[in-house]
């Protein structure tokens, strides 16, 4: 409940008032990554996930659709999608379709899950459950000594939401992207090499498992440190803008993982980072690598906007509303005195009292634009202060 609140929670505002947003998990393999952004798997007995095991990503599909019903009350139409892919090596895995490859090149496979292709609307809890149970059961897992059930690639799940404004016609969208990276892991810990150090005692089905398994370690930490290079070289641009000199390239085509990612390292989305570490001792090199890998992304700087031209056009259109209700209510509206006679046990009063009469209907209507427009804008709401 924790991370969820102070993490996840600000960045599903944002999201659904139009900011694109992003949360990124990081950390050694057996840190709880898995377990912090989707929680206890579902079995087949239950179709909806409640209490504390919800991980980050079912709590955030769950506020999303809760935002909805609000936002549908209000005369917006909106619509969720959900894709769920995993990034292996240089290809992307449609999860949701039988672990399909997606795309035939780098660049491909990335705007293939940008540009929406690999959607599935959503529009409950129980289709988000088995949207998930659906990508869980696709995924690369295999047991290492540190993971008995370890994730052999990197997860994205990604939310776009498309809203429309019945009364103006403006459309707007914004993608939120649930990132949950494979753990980085050393071969001598993870013990992922152990079919390969001895192939005359070894059968060739157990080399092949081996290897197959040194492969899926090697292609994390390939991303891994793709997106370490991305966060040192954004770090870096900083500091020269600053002073003035040429910034470096940002190497985003090193890999897919930070093709996809993007947008969110160093475009215009909100952007958060939780990293997960471990306790034990023995693992104290790998949690405090992890440790100051957060220090630097906390020092990469994201200007978030709402891309928004036509959410731009649906809030001046709200303006000029405004404007002329409030022009109508100063013709309109006039002071009224209204007499009252109360009585008492020691006689009667007249109580005189002057009211604004004239353009009740106008005062609503200013009120439900005014709302309306802070929805827009994600300005707090009268009942959150």
């Amino acid at each position: 409940d924790e991370v969820y609140c102070s993490v996840a929670g600000p960045l599903v505002s944002d999201f659904v008032n139009g900011l694109s947003s992003t949360l990124i998990v990081y950390g050694q393999t057996g840190s709880g990554k898995t377990y912090t952004m989707f929680g206890e798997p579902l079995d087949g007995s239950s179709a909806v996930l409640t209490g504390d095991s919800r991980g980050v990503v079912p709590r955030v599909c769950e506020e999303v659709l809760e935002a909805l019903k609000v936002r549908e009350e209000q005369g917006i139409d909106a619509r969720v999608a959900m894709s769920y892919v995993e990034v292996y090596g240089q290809e992307v895995f449609d999860l949701l379709r039988d672990g399909a490859r997606v795309g035939q090149s780098r660049v491909a496979g990335q705007r293939y899950v940008l540009d929406g292709n690999c959607e599935t609307e959503f529009s409950n809890l129980t289709e988000v459950h088995e949207l998930l149970r659906t990508g869980d059961s696709q995924k690369r897992r295999a047991a290492t000594a540190m993971n008995f059930n370890s994730t052999r690639a990197h997860t994205v799940v990604a939310l776009t939401l498309c809203q429309r404004n019945l009364e103006n016609g403006t459309e707007h969208t914004s993608r939120f992207l649930l990132a949950d990276l494979g753990g980085s892991e050393q071969l001598a810990k993870s013990k992922a090499n152990e079919g390969m150090k001895d192939i005359g005692t070894t059968s060739w089905a157990e080399y092949y498992q081996a290897r197959e398994r040194v492969s899926e370690a090697t292609g994390i930490n390939l991303g891994l440190f793709a997106l370490k290079n991305c966060i040192d070289a954004l770090n870096e641009r900083q500091v020269a803008l600053k002073e003035g000199r040429r910034p470096p390239r940002v190497p985003y085509q090193d890999s897919k993982l930070t093709m996809l990612l993007s947008g969110a390292l160093g475009g215009d989305a909100r952007t958060a980072v939780v990293v997960a570490g471990t306790l034990d001792s023995v693992h104290a090199p790998e949690t405090i690598q992890t440790l100051r890998f957060g220090e630097r992304c906390r020092g990469v700087e994201n200007k978030a906007s709402l891309n928004s031209a036509d959410l731009r056009a649906a809030v001046d259109e709200i303006d000029l509303q405004i404007s002329m209700l409030e022009s109508d209510i100063r013709r309109k509206e006039r002071w009224e005195t209204r007499r009252e006679v109360r009585q008492d046990i020691e006689g009667e009063e007249t109580i005189a009292t002057s009211v604004l009469v004239g353009a009740e209907a106008e005062r609503a209507k200013l009120e439900s634009a005014l709302r309306r427009r802070s929805v827009l804008l994600g300005d707090p709401q009268p009942d959150d202060r």
